[in-house]
């Protein structure tokens, strides 16, 4: 969160420094068309007075320091380079500025150029023999909206003095050893008697053209920085600012972009980080609700899952697992109500086979039923003998009936009475 409202402070910083920027570029392409232009040239010495980057601060110098020249201010020329030799000694403009030859050279020992570069032991007037930035105050960098003077800290970016090495330009961080340093020549004591006016001229038509172009990509930067920065997707982002690096590699301000795509990818990083963290721990949870014994009871908590975790990474996968909980659910239902029917189905069977074993003794008893055999008072033993046609009393009429010799321990229906005994 912390990242995102500082990219979100930085977009809106940047945007107004691509404001600037194109500003500049226009004032400095007003001034290239006449090399006359005041309102441009006080821009562009505007911009050569700030602690900006060194590039885009170096190039104004070089600009300003040869219409100086180029109108014949002696004093001022030679100030101006005299500034830029000290501010940057080891400057790819010092060194264009130093091959021009722009001050005829009367006096042998520097050269018309009114300084001499010495070699100074254990002291460094440009950081006090701290060794540190004194911009940056050797952090490396500088917080991004103290950099365009205003009051919130912001986020910190790449310091433009020390390119982020947090040392001192002069000493480079080693005040106790040998460093250059610029001082005024004793032969002529730093004064100029004349600078080379067409050398000016056909150096300031160059270093103008080089200004206009590195503020043109600088500006195309920006502006593609800015687009990367609007996009939703993190993915596109990154991919846009990796392309904004090898399109822009040599713009002066393409120290912010890499910042801010590392800056990208590690929350990527961290956010891929957590994700993964949360996708497991969402994981187990639906592999607990899933295995629930009641179907209905795990549909109802998958559904509550969904409705808290609207944004979870197994969104999709909750989806699929309500449908296949529906599924089981009707398919619990089909088998519960397969037992209830195969339950009502036995239940029928028994109560048939109760009826059925009712009628089955009732024909039985009617099958038992014997001829009268129209004696009466006779004697014959209680039990019926082994033979065939044996017969049994009535206990009740007294009458005999004839019964088989198997008929023993059975219910039998007397033919006279209609009652019913046993025959032993």
């Amino acid at each position: 969160m912390k990242l995102i409202i500082s990219l979100f402070v930085v977009m809106n910083v940047w945007m107004l420094e691509a404001m600037e920027y194109s500003k500049l570029l226009e004032m400095s392409k007003r001034y290239q068309n006449g090399y006359s232009d005041k309102e441009g040239l006080a821009q562009i010495l505007e911009k050569a007075k700030e602690g900006d980057y060194e590039e885009l601060v170096t190039r104004c110098m070089v600009v300003y320091t040869l219409h100086m020249g180029a109108i014949g201010d002696v004093a001022t020329c030679q100030s101006a380079f005299q500034s830029l030799c000290h501010r940057y000694p080891d400057s790819e403009a010092a060194r264009y500025l130093k091959s021009l030859s722009l001050f005829p050279a009367p006096c042998n020992v520097c050269q018309g150029v009114g300084i001499i570069q010495q070699t100074a032991m254990g002291e460094c007037s440009q950081c006090n023999n701290s060794g540190k930035c004194g911009r940056c105050k050797g952090e490396g960098k500088i917080a991004w909206l103290v950099l365009k003077g205003l009051s919130d800290p912001g986020t910190k970016m790449r310091c433009p003095e020390c390119r982020g090495k947090g040392t001192c330009n002069i000493c480079k961080g080693y005040p106790d050893r040998e460093h250059v340093s610029g001082k005024k020549c004793p032969s002529c004591n730093g004064i100029v008697k004349r600078v080379d006016e067409v050398i000016a001229k056909n150096g300031l038509i160059r270093a103008t053209q080089d200004l206009c172009d590195t503020l043109q990509s600088g500006v195309e930067c920006e502006i593609a920085l800015g687009k990367a920065l609007k996009m939703e997707d993190r993915t596109k982002q990154i991919d846009a600012l990796s392309d904004c690096l090898v399109k822009y590699k040599n713009a002066f301000n393409i120290e912010v972009v890499r910042d801010t795509k590392i800056a990208l990818e590690k929350e990527e990083a961290e956010l891929k980080k957590k994700y993964e963290i949360l996708r497991r721990h969402h994981e187990t949870l639906l592999k607990e609700m899933q295995n629930m014994n009641s179907g209905r009871a795990a549909l109802e908590a998958v559904r509550d899952f969904m409705e808290k975790n609207p944004q979870s990474p197994l969104f999709e996968q909750a989806s699929l697992i309500v449908i296949d909980l529906q599924k089981r659910i009707l398919h619990e239902a089909n088998k519960e109500r397969r037992k209830q029917l195969l339950f009502e189905v036995l239940v029928v069977f028994a109560f048939f086979a109760l009826i059925a074993w009712s009628l089955s003794g009732a024909r039985i008893i009617i099958r038992r039923e014997y001829k009268f055999s129209g004696q009466k008072d006779e004697t014959f033993p209680d039990r019926f003998p082994t033979k065939p046609n044996a017969r049994a009393k009535c206990p009740e009429c007294g009458v005999w009936l004839d019964c088989p010799a198997e008929v023993q321990e059975e219910d039998v229906v007397c033919a006279s009475c209609r009652k019913t005994f046993r025959v032993h």
